[in-house]
């Protein structure tokens, strides 16, 4: 069972800035998270950063993708 959190908007707002240097769209994040439904989790990422809620699920695959610096 996954558990919607809701996360800083200090941490959204650095994953997306970290997306944005990649120059990742939120839909090809998605993908390369392995979304089955990329437009849909395109809209969940966008929506996170904008400061809505996020699975634990997708939170994690964001970050073992993004690899934010933990400092």
């Amino acid at each position: 069972m996954s558990s919607l959190v809701r996360r800083s908007s200090h941490l959204s707002r650095h994953l997306a800035a970290l997306r944005q240097q990649r120059g990742l769209k939120p839909g090809q994040l998605a993908a390369s998270l392995g979304a089955s439904n990329v437009s849909k989790v395109g809209s969940l990422i966008r929506a996170f950063e904008l400061g809505e809620p996020l699975s634990d699920h997708w939170l994690q695959k964001l970050v073992a993708v993004l690899q934010p610096d933990p400092t």
